[in-house]
């Protein structure tokens, strides 16, 4: 599914949110509700196939189930941050190229 998400090719993809999910597999874990709350985007720069924005969001709340479906966790909203994305369009539309370190500015998810 982070195909998706990300471009082919993208270092972004072979980075946290693959982990992420390889962890969670091998804990038979399920996240639901998992969600990016953004609050801003500007565009730096865009052209007909690439755009550089600088988004501003935070990773929403969210429930870890059990391989039964039973709540194990609770996980809180993160940090608000803003960092730059590099979209690139491809045959089935946009997607992510990189994504760049964030500048965090507090905790919890913007309302």
């Amino acid at each position: 599914r982070l195909t998706l998400v990300y471009a082919t090719g993208s270092p972004a993809l072979a980075a946290a949110d693959r982990d992420r999910l390889t962890m969670l597999q091998r804990r038979h874990r399920t996240a639901v509700g998992v969600r990016h709350v953004t609050s801003a985007v500007t565009a730096v720069q865009a052209s007909a196939d690439r755009a550089e924005l600088r988004v501003t969001e935070a990773l929403g709340a969210y429930r870890l189930l059990d391989g039964r479906g039973r709540v194990v966790s609770q996980q809180p909203a993160g940090p608000v941050a803003t960092r730059l994305v590099v979209l690139v369009r491809g045959p089935a539309g946009w997607r992510i190229q990189e994504l760049r370190p964030p500048v965090i500015h507090g905790t919890g998810a913007p309302q």
